[in-house]
């Protein structure tokens, strides 16, 4: 898109999403002239294309989707909103994965715009995808919070000798939790259930850990 032919494009996002605003903002840079608007049950689509923000701050996505009304839009969200990513990427529109880094969300948006633009539909994989991935949610969810602090541990690259030594625990507890972590997970070793951990689980703390430069065990800075 040349910088000099913007196009409209209307946000609506929760009142509690500041990702609307942030997205508004670096969608101006790329060409578009965003609007926003709160979207609500009785939401009036209005002229495509839309994006809509699927969940607030908190990762409670929205209650309701006029889908049968919908123009052509672009979906965002993370795995706690799944059920509306399958349905709007059932009809053909493309979604994206709000938990990833801001920056290549920001292209993801603005290529999907364009998409939308010459017609382009998602690939059925993206649907098989994401059904994978609403699978893996719910097996991270079963872990109790002991076997959560191991994974934890994990995602921040320590051995076994670390984490037992950072957490306080024996060797034996430590390896017996990461065999019932492999186990709960279906996966086979410690680099897959990481894997996982990463693809499929939305934590608030490990994402607010991710702009720090901190490792499992350091004291977070106070600013």
């Amino acid at each position: 898109m040349a910088v000099g032919q913007p196009r409209p494009v209307t946000i609506f996002a929760p009142e509690a999403a500041t990702i609307g605003v942030a997205l508004s903002a670096a969608l101006g840079r790329r060409g578009w002239i965003a609007d926003s608007a709160t979207l609500t049950a009785d939401l009036s689509p209005g002229p495509p294309p839309l994006i809509l923000i699927l969940e607030d701050d908190r990762g409670i996505p929205v209650s309701t989707l006029p889908l049968a009304r919908l123009p052509p839009c672009v979906g965002v969200g993370t795995v706690r909103s799944h059920r509306w990513l399958i349905a709007l990427a059932e009809r053909g529109f493309p979604v994206l994965d709000q938990a990833g880094p801001f920056l290549p969300l920001v292209a993801g948006v603005d290529g999907a715009l364009r998409g939308l633009a010459t017609h382009r539909r998602p690939p059925p994989l993206v649907i098989t995808r994401l059904r994978e991935r609403v699978r893996e949610h719910v097996a991270l969810d079963r872990l109790t919070s002991s076997e959560l602090t191991i994974l934890l541990a994990m995602m921040d690259g320590n051995a076994a000798s670390e984490i037992a030594d950072v957490s306080h625990r024996s060797m034996n507890t430590v390896r017996t939790h990461i065999k019932t972590i492999l186990a709960k997970l279906g996966v086979s070793s410690q680099l897959a259930a990481v894997s996982m951990a990463h693809r499929s689980w939305a934590v608030p703390d490990q994402e607010s850990r991710r702009v720090m430069f901190t490792k499992f065990g350091d004291d977070v800075p106070a600013w």
